[in-house]
C-alpha cells in the first residue's frame, strides 16, 4: 500500500529528491480518527492504551520526512531523514561527489531490488534511495540517471554476477561417519 520512493523535482540550479507529502495523509487521517475515538470513549474503558499507542505511531509516521537537496549555485548537497526537525542531517559539497551508483539485484525467482548510492572523493558513501519490484526499480533508475546528469557525473552500474545460474538453495552435503554426529 505504501511504496517508498522519493520524487525528484529539478528547477534550474536545484534538484530536490523528497518524500511525497501526500503519503503523510493516511497517517494523519488514522491519527485523527483514533484521537476522536479516544476523546469520545468512556473514561474507564479497558485497553484504551492500544488505540493511544497506534495513534502516536500514526502521528510519528505522518511527521517522518526524507529530503535530498542538490544545489549547484551553493555547491552543496543537503540530506535529512527524520521527524520534522529531529533526525539525521548531512551536508557536503556537490563537487565532492565521485560517482553516482545504481545497483540492482534479483531475478525471476526473487523480487528485484535496487539501491541508489552516492560516493564521495573521501570514500564516504550515502544510501540515497532504494526500491523493490520491477516498476519501482525502473523509476529509481530514471531518477538516478537524472541525478547523475544534474551532478555532472556518469551513472555507474556495477556488473551483476549471473544470478539466474546461481543455485539459491544448495542442498546440504550428506555426512557419513560417527565423527559428524
Amino acid at each position: 500500500m505504501f511504496k517508498n520512493g522519493l520524487h525528484l523535482k529539478i528547477t534550474g540550479t536545484k534538484a530536490v529528491l523528497a518524500l511525497n507529502p501526500l503519503k503523510r495523509i493516511p497517517f494523519f487521517l488514522m491519527f485523527f480518527i483514533l484521537l476522536i475515538g479516544l476523546v469520545y470513549s468512556e473514561p474507564g474503558a479497558p485497553r484504551m492504551w492500544i488505540p493511544a499507542v497506534i495513534a502516536v505511531l500514526s502521528l510519528l509516521g505522518g511527521l517522518y520526512t526524507e529530503k535530498w537537496i542538490f544545489n549547484k549555485s551553493t555547491d552543496t548537497v543537503t540530506a535529512f531523514r527524520g521527524l520534522l526537525f529531529w533526525g539525521e542531517r548531512s551536508r557536503f559539497p556537490l563537487s565532492s561527489i565521485r560517482e553516482v551508483r545504481f545497483t540492482e539485484s534479483g531475478n525471476e525467482i526473487r523480487k528485484k531490488r535496487s539501491i541508489l548510492f552516492i560516493f564521495l572523493h573521501d570514500g564516504e558513501m550515502h544510501n540515497v534511495d532504494s526500491a523493490y519490484g520491477r516498476a519501482q526499480c525502473e523509476n529509481l533508475y530514471k531518477r538516478a540517471q537524472l541525478i547523475a546528469d544534474f551532478c555532472g557525473r556518469k551513472l555507474t552500474i556495477p556488473k551483476q554476477h549471473d544470478v539466474e545460474n546461481t543455485q539459491l538453495y544448495a542442498p546440504r552435503p550428506y555426512r557419513q561417519g560417527p565423527e559428524h554426529f
